[in-house]
């Protein structure tokens, strides 16, 4: 489930009542309509009665532990400005978008969470992401990378961003060693 428990922080809520018969009734309140400093206007207002509900937030977070019991990748204690799923928005920002903090892109449409909000676009429509294409060639012991103005979405592309970060230990191999795979030999 991405993003939000339905709950959000301190509510409001009025309750609402049907009978057999179908007619809606609820609880409401009435009063003087009041200028300021108290004085009645002479006429009155009436509305639902609301009652408030408060979510538990154990870790004082800002985010609700109902949230966070929904999200594997939050912890406990106070975690509002991680990143677990590195898509530069930290959880109190993924709570307050909407989006799911343990996914770097919420709608699966290509572009991650922080790029799209940057950009102004929906991080839960996937119809906006835009993507970046890319081409990666050999050259001796280098690689080169390079983003074709005419690929993909690269030519509406307003900035672009990188973060390189090294391999897992699992995935990290010498420049020294070589592999009978040659595929594997040149991927980035």
């Amino acid at each position: 489930m991405a993003g939000r428990t339905g709950f959000e922080g301190n509510i409001e809520y009025f309750l609402q009542a049907v009978d057999n018969n179908g007619n809606v009734g609820m609880v409401t309140l009435s009063g003087q309509d009041l200028a300021e400093g108290g004085t009645p206007y002479g006429s009155t207002w009436s509305g639902p009665k609301t009652y408030g509900i408060t979510l538990g937030d154990s870790d004082s977070d800002g985010m609700p532990d109902a949230y966070e019991a929904q999200h594997a990748c939050l912890v406990n204690g106070n975690d509002s400005a991680a990143d677990p799923d590195y898509d530069t928005l930290s959880n109190l920002q993924e709570f307050g978008a909407d989006t799911n903090p343990c996914v770097g892109d919420s709608d699966g449409g290509g572009d991650n969470d922080g790029s799209e909000k940057t950009r102004g676009r929906n991080p839960l429509n996937k119809n906006d992401d835009k993507q970046l294409t890319i081409t990666v060639a050999r050259n001796g012991n280098n690689r080169l990378i390079g983003w074709p103005v005419g690929s993909g979405d690269n030519s509406v592309m307003t900035a672009i961003t990188s973060s390189i970060a090294p391999p897992p230990p699992s995935l990290a191999r010498r420049q020294d060693q070589s592999s009978s795979d040659p595929i594997r030999d040149n991927q980035l």
